[in-house]
């Protein structure tokens, strides 16, 4: 009744699963949103106990938040001597939140490795047309399979029309196999290529789901699901630090070989490239946080990244001038207490920028290179502002002798000994393979 009284079209409301699936806005301007919902009994600040309801996002895309308030406001003004508090800024599921049901076996299980450093609507994701999908859990009739990468979940996700019939965490893929399947036509039987997939539901049980695709479609999934399964496994590396915040030392954990931010991360510059005109898309990003210097590339899925608490020094080599036109990405410098803030582009009617290269040292060598940087000396300055932050507020806590860059050992460059983070395709300053 609420979602009605806002103007949203509730196309399925489940109270098994617990989701609601609809649509708002305008007959030309249209957003679909899909959430799951729980409610139950809380205790509240004053002791007393009232009921809370509670919504889970499992969406790799940011909720729209206008449209959540105003749903709450109006689900307040029918509970009798209701008060209307709220927060739209969690960043992470509470330790005690309930287990969301589902009708499917196969529930994506999703790490939460924190909030995304970047726009999640810009991160590339992969949809195609089945000609149908058949699952030994009942599910059937999906006419799309849209492929969620490692940065938006890393799931496989079955449409019907606009409705999510069937999600499956690709880390859950046991395996994947193309078969050519017989099929009856006017002109006889010919071959019909089908991906039959194999999957855990995390209890050691066992399913199968058998997707009919285009023939010419087949190996790119297949090819697209190993790699986003390899990539998984290769950022899944983390190490453990302290925060210290108000003379405590609280504790934090940090997956350096991914664009996700530690709960105590802050951005302090990026700058990005992308692709496409009208629906643009990442190709690369670079970053300075609080805590590390950061590469990544969406395309290859080519990583680096150096935490700043070992950072020797930064330099600044290869500056030159280059015209305006010739420059490209978006600098931004968040506020982040003592760091600078501001934006920075370049002016439309300037002939010249300076370009750069802005190393990160370490062990009397680079370890990792901005290269083509405009304005390099202000990002140097705000890189060593918050390298000193970094080692008066920041400690690990692995055990000695492990490296401070990663818990694993490093790829070293055959070609220019540059160090690089382990899994990382290509080095960081020369660009040689490191396959």
């Amino acid at each position: 009744m609420s979602c009605k009284e806002i103007g949203a079209d509730i196309e399925s409301a489940d109270r098994t699963t617990y989701r609601i699936d609809g649509k708002s806005g305008t007959m030309w301007l249209q957003n679909r949103f899909s959430f799951r919902f729980h409610a139950r009994l809380a205790d509240n600040n004053d002791g007393g106990q009232g009921v809370r309801l509670e919504i889970y996002d499992f969406s790799p895309f940011p909720p729209d938040r206008r449209f959540i308030e105003k749903l709450l406001k109006k689900l307040v003004d029918k509970i009798p001597g209701s008060k209307f508090e709220y927060s739209l800024d969690c960043v992470e599921q509470l330790d005690d939140a309930p287990v969301t049901l589902t009708k499917n076996a196969a529930a994506p299980i999703i790490v939460n490795r924190g909030r995304l450093m970047v726009d999640a609507h810009m991160i590339p994701t992969f949809e195609y047309n089945l000609k149908g999908a058949t699952g030994d859990n009942g599910m059937h009739g999906a006419d799309k399979l849209v492929i969620m990468p490692p940065e938006c979940g890393n799931v496989l996700n079955l449409y019907k029309d606009t409705s999510l019939v069937l999600g499956i965490a690709i880390s859950s893929i046991e395996e994947i196999t193309p078969v050519m399947a017989e099929k009856k036509g006017l002109l006889g039987k010919k071959g019909d290529l089908v991906l039959d997939i194999i999957y855990n539901d995390g209890s050691g049980s066992a399913h199968s789901v058998r997707m009919d695709v285009d023939d010419e479609k087949g190996g790119e999934i297949v090819e697209k699901v190993n790699r986003f399964k390899k990539t998984e496994k290769d950022q899944d590396v983390f190490y453990d630090f302290e925060y210290l915040e108000n003379g405590q030392w609280l504790p934090d954990r940090l997956y350096p070989a991914t664009p996700f931010l530690a709960k105590y991360e802050k951005l302090v510059w990026v700058t990005q490239d992308t692709a496409g005109v009208f629906s643009k898309r990442y190709k690369w990003i670079k970053a300075l946080t609080n805590i590390r210097a950061f590469y990544y590339n969406f395309e290859s899925r080519a990583v680096d990244a150096i935490t700043l608490t070992i950072v020797q020094d930064v330099i600044v080599m290869n500056k030159r001038k280059e015209s305006a036109s010739r420059s490209s990405g978006t600098i931004t410098l968040y506020e982040r207490g003592s760091y600078t803030t501001g934006q920075f582009r370049s002016a439309q009617d300037a002939t010249t920028v300076t370009i750069g290269d802005v190393a990160f040292m370490y062990n009397g060598a680079p370890r990792i290179t901005f290269v083509g940087v405009e304005d390099p000396d202000a990002l140097a300055a705000l890189a060593r502002k918050a390298i000193d932050n970094s080692k008066v507020v920041f400690r690990l806590r692995q055990p000695a002798g492990q490296s401070p860059v990663m818990p694993q050992s490093i790829d070293v460059c055959p070609k220019c000994n540059a160090q690089n983070m382990p899994a990382s395709n290509f080095c960081s300053k020369c660009g040689m393979p490191l396959l």
